[in-house]
């Protein structure tokens, strides 16, 4: 784009899918139409597949900031809060929704995980996993802290550390020990934390967790 956003091109990578291509470019017209974003001095803006998975928009790095809101415009674009609830079919959060819904808006199941999160009623956290550990978490404020870091294995009695589902298949929502996701502090304001997992290719998996929290939560 020139100096004064006045035009400007978005270029795609060869090969990626056209799931992948949607999201980069709302994440692109995101830096465009937002007056503050603006590339390194003689630099364009050239977003990485990490810069794609960015979502503190409070992150004091300037860069790290504004990939989330870019983030946050494509994810408002492609599957406003508003839509995602109105095609619920449950109240209930199941990964099974999130399946449908990125069939039906036409992204990633993560990024559809993220805006499902934030658009359900209920308190809701995703975790990412790749070969058995946590890859990258996303939570909500109303969440608790997930206290496995990234980059550890997966907690050993949870769900997911011993599941033998093929990739594509769902495991049923199971309540689990609160104290496995979210340490023994934040642990207390739970009353029920349940789990949820998703097997997906290459190693990778995500996890749904759901808090019901009690009254100090």
């Amino acid at each position: 784009m020139d100096a004064n956003k006045a035009s400007g091109s978005i270029l795609l990578a060869r090969g990626s899918s056209p799931k992948r291509q949607r999201y980069s470019i709302g994440h692109e017209l995101g830096h465009f139409l937002i007056p503050t974003h603006r590339p390194r001095e003689s630099e364009q803006f050239a977003c990485s597949h990490a810069d794609l998975r960015a979502s503190d928009t409070k992150e004091k790095d300037r860069h790290r900031r504004i990939e989330a809101e870019a983030n946050r415009f494509a994810a408002s674009l492609l599957m406003p809060p508003r839509k995602i609830r109105a095609q619920l079919q449950s109240r209930q959060p199941d990964l099974a929704e999130v399946v449908r819904l990125a069939r039906d808006f036409r992204v990633s199941k993560e990024a559809m995980a993220r805006s499902y999160v934030d658009a359900h009623r209920e308190t809701l956290a995703v975790v990412i996993l790749k070969d058995g550990h946590i890859d990258r978490t996303y939570r909500p404020d109303d969440f608790p802290w997930v206290e496995p870091r990234i980059g550890t294995q997966v907690p050993y009695d949870s769900i997911a550390s011993d599941h033998r589902l093929m990739p594509g298949e769902l495991s049923e929502v199971e309540e689990c020990d609160p104290e496995t996701w979210l340490g023994e502090r934040a642990s207390r304001s739970v009353e029920v934390l349940c789990e949820q997992i998703l097997c997906q290719r290459n190693g990778y998996a995500t996890i749904l967790l759901h808090a019901e929290l009690g009254e100090e939560g």
